[in-house]
């Protein structure tokens, strides 16, 4: 019996970790996004770069996350992660979650969004990526 209730504690300890270690990366990008300063660009641009180092399951996985976690937040916050979401996935190898050509739209929804918002910042990062798109 003492071994089960070891084991069990064992297994409930490492979850715990691997739990807060997960929620801990998810932060870490949110804050990342929520990034207004000058550099903005350059932040969210090292953000993609450490993003696209991970594999494609772990990115498909991480971008449900955050979206989940961001789902209570501001519209500017919404925007940036969708607009995250569309060049992730728009990048992802081909057949691994939809054509390129669907993600294309969802950019420019995300756009939009920046326009509506009035950010010079958004309109610019995300007119580039549009047009990346387009190619």
């Amino acid at each position: 019996m003492q071994r089960k209730t070891r084991l069990f504690i064992t297994a409930a300890i490492l979850f715990a970790k691997l739990s807060f270690a997960q929620d801990s990366r998810v932060q870490y990008f949110i804050d990342r996004l929520k990034d207004n300063s000058k550099n903005q660009v350059l932040t969210r641009l090292s953000l993609y770069d450490s993003i696209q180092k991970l594999d494609s399951a772990q990115q498909l996985q991480l971008v449900r996350k955050i979206e989940d976690a961001v789902k209570s937040s501001s519209a500017k916050m919404k925007t940036r992660v969708l607009a995250m979401k569309a060049r992730i996935l728009f990048y992802l190898p081909s057949g691994t979650f939809h054509e390129d050509t669907t993600q294309t739209p969802l950019m420019k929804q995300v756009l939009y969004e920046a326009y509506k918002l009035d950010e010079p910042y958004m309109i610019a990062e995300y007119s580039r990526w549009y047009g990346e798109m387009l190619n």
